[in-house]
């Protein structure tokens, strides 16, 4: 690994060496991960993200490493209940061109597809991972054989253990839509099952079986028209949704930011009404707020705008309460991204008293929640300097 990164360093724009180096620290996070050292595989995929960016314009076939080494450091996020970290990257990998084309996914979109379903059915919209698991079952039927053959089992796809995740991933969500699916449900599970690499369990199972399970029937435009009966004003819930359902004027038309603001104030009305509406409108903020300017871009710790003193102390507030609702790994993950949000607002030269008395709060809740200063989103660090993560 010494000799590696020391090629690499004299020779900072050989794109072989670059491409074995990212190679290596992807090969160590999966090492780390399985050792259940998850702070060390994410500072290895975070070192990964650095080179594969870099070599993004130089060779087209970096996108699609970009995007694996970002859905891999979701999971491990997500493995520690840190929704609001695994989101901003599982969004980041979704931009990449297996999202957009999945016929010509391939086995590496398969499994970006795959996993990025998974963890967007446990934190995000079940809305956007249903279609993204489904995405993910089309592109591994595609790789199970060649026109006009048929096999079945596992022998039959390269990668059947994501395809495996997606079926089951997309039975979970199927299921949780009540009767008229439950049909659909089940052959997915049984094609799931049949496949042969099922995993122990898909991070949505997980995320069920804890304390604060995700409500898989609210997706975002579910939560804009429940949020008016929840203290939230319906001139900007129904802006937003005839944003998001007008194919002119939707979510890609409309600055992200002016999005952001808009979400970020119906979330801070409704929170304390009701914190699973609440919080599917925080976090469909925050995905907005940390997605990448390009796909090939760093993803931002929190955007530059007015009101993020306000956005601050909204993650303060939902760390709170998931606090109290038992959902630690959650709450400890927004605690770090207020502390991170009102550090930033504090300079040096800053003489705003009231954010530097609330940057010392935010503080003092991450130092509550998480006693390790190596828990939450810290900044993108050099990692230690290897082949996939678990299924």
């Amino acid at each position: 690994m010494r000799i590696v990164v020391e090629l690499h360093a004299e020779s900072p724009g050989d794109r072989h060496l670059a491409q074995l180096l990212g190679g290596v620290q992807y090969d160590l996070a999966a090492l780390c991960h399985r050792a259940g050292d998850l702070t060390a595989a994410v500072s290895a995929l975070n070192a990964g993200e650095q080179i594969y960016a870099a070599l993004v314009d130089q060779l087209p076939a970096a996108a699609g490493r970009l995007a694996d080494v970002r859905i891999r450091r979701g999971v491990v996020h997500a493995a520690q209940g840190h929704g609001v970290s695994a989101l901003a990257d599982v969004r980041a990998a979704l931009g990449g061109p297996q999202a957009a084309d999945p016929a010509a996914a391939g086995p590496d979109g398969l499994r970006v597809l795959a996993l990025g379903g998974d963890v967007l059915a446990a934190f995000g919209d079940p809305d956007l991972a249903l279609v993204t698991v489904d995405n993910a079952v089309r592109a591994g039927l595609r790789s199970l054989a060649a026109p006009g053959t048929v096999r079945v089992g596992a022998a039959a796809a390269p990668h059947p253990g994501y395809l495996a995740r997606a079926c089951r991933v997309a039975a979970v969500l199927r299921r949780a839509r009540g009767p008229a699916e439950t049909a659909r449900a089940r052959r997915l599970a049984a094609a799931a099952d049949r496949l042969g690499a099922v995993p122990a369990a898909t991070v949505v199972e997980q995320r069920l079986a804890g304390p604060n399970p995700p409500d898989l029937t609210l997706g975002l435009a579910a939560a804009l028209r429940a949020a008016e009966r929840h203290g939230g004003d319906p001139r900007t819930s129904a802006c937003l949704l005839a944003a998001l359902d007008s194919p002119h004027s939707g979510p890609a038309q409309v600055p992200a930011a002016r999005l952001s603001a808009m979400l970020t104030r119906l979330a801070g009305e409704v929170l304390t009404g009701d914190l699973a509406v609440g919080m599917r409108l925080l976090l469909e903020a925050h995905c907005l707020r940390t997605a990448p300017a390009t796909p090939a871009g760093p993803a931002r710790a929190h955007a530059v705008e007015p009101a993020d003193l306000t956005w601050a102390r909204l993650l303060h507030t939902a760390s709170r309460r998931l606090a109290a609702a038992g959902d630690t790994g959650l709450a400890v993950d927004l605690a770090g991204w207020a502390a991170r949000a009102a550090q930033d607002l504090t300079g040096a030269d800053s003489t705003d008293l009231a954010a530097a008395l609330f940057a010392a709060e935010c503080a003092r809740t991450h130092a509550e929640l998480a006693p390790s200063p190596a828990v939450g989103p810290a900044r993108r660090r050099r990692g230690v300097p290897l082949k996939a993560l678990p299924c």
